[in-house]
């Protein structure tokens, strides 16, 4: 016996899930800039984890993080997140 008549002719099925995410507010940001004025490469390093910040203190770069959660489904659960960083730089200084 094949069970019931619909399984036995299904050719494709789906499920979808969209699973359940938070932003933790950890974020990384790596930056290489280069000086228009003097042709120096420096490293710019941007973190919201403070154990992280003391390891490179001589290329933290203090700075604003703006994180929205963008829900386009109308179902509750959260689409996408759109994480926007203000970075000050010295004068002449170039993000590459």
């Amino acid at each position: 016996s094949f069970g019931n008549g619909e399984e036995f002719w299904i050719k494709h099925s789906t499920y979808r899930e969209q699973p359940q995410t938070k932003f933790l507010y950890k974020f990384i940001m790596v930056m290489d800039t280069f000086s228009s004025l003097n042709g120096k490469k420096k490293e710019l390093f941007i973190s919201t984890i403070d154990e992280y910040n003391v390891l490179r203190p001589e290329s933290v770069r203090m700075s604003m993080i703006e994180v929205n959660e963008e829900r386009n489904e109308r179902n509750g659960l959260l689409d996408a997140f759109t994480v926007r960083a203000e970075v000050p730089l010295e004068n002449g200084e170039v993000v590459k």
